[in-house]
């Protein structure tokens, strides 16, 4: 029995030092494991993170050409319209649609603006015109109404000297 016991003590003594040995195996494998699913964990966090920093920056960059650019394009030409009063410039159209629109209206109204100068230019030179024509015409007139008054002083004359010349007919007649 002493020898069955120590048998049994020894296997058992083995089975620990298997146990402890496939234990500190398992042990080892599993921090390797831990520690690649770690590290696989920061790359993938590295890479999300990256991926939406890339992500944002393509967003701000699309949101920069296709409204930011479109109103500083918008706002450079209204502030070269005002400070040059030069009304033959356009808004550029191409923009998103509520720039658009309000560039359409923007072209629109300088267009009519334009067309009301040109009117009024038109107006003006045509009012020159007349006006020079009435100068002229006045001019004439005048000149013409001297002379009518000259006319009519020197008829007033004769007709004067005439019946000066009547009653002393008359007078020496009926004397």
């Amino acid at each position: 029995a002493a020898l069955w016991f120590t048998n049994v003590t020894d296997t058992i003594e083995l089975l620990r030092e298997v146990e402890v040995k496939i234990f500190a195996q398992i042990y080892k494998e599993m921090d390797a494991k831990i520690e690649t699913a770690y590290f696989k964990f920061m790359l993938l966090s590295i890479g999300l993170v990256v991926g939406i920093m890339i992500f944002v920056s393509v967003i701000l960059y699309f949101i920069k050409t296709s409204v930011t650019e479109p109103i500083e394009r918008f706002k450079d030409t209204l502030l070269n319209i005002g400070a040059n009063k030069n009304l033959t410039l356009k808004v550029n159209e191409d923009a998103p649609l509520e720039l658009s629109a309000m560039a359409k209206s923007f072209n629109a109204l300088i267009a009519t603006l334009r067309e009301l100068i040109e009117t009024s230019k038109l107006g003006a030179s045509e009012n020159a015109s007349i006006s020079h024509e009435l100068s002229t015409t006045a001019m004439g007139v005048g000149e013409n109404v001297e002379k009518s008054v000259v006319v009519v002083n020197e008829a007033t004359k004769k007709a004067n000297e005439i019946e000066v010349i009547t009653r002393w007919v008359q007078h020496q007649t009926y004397h």
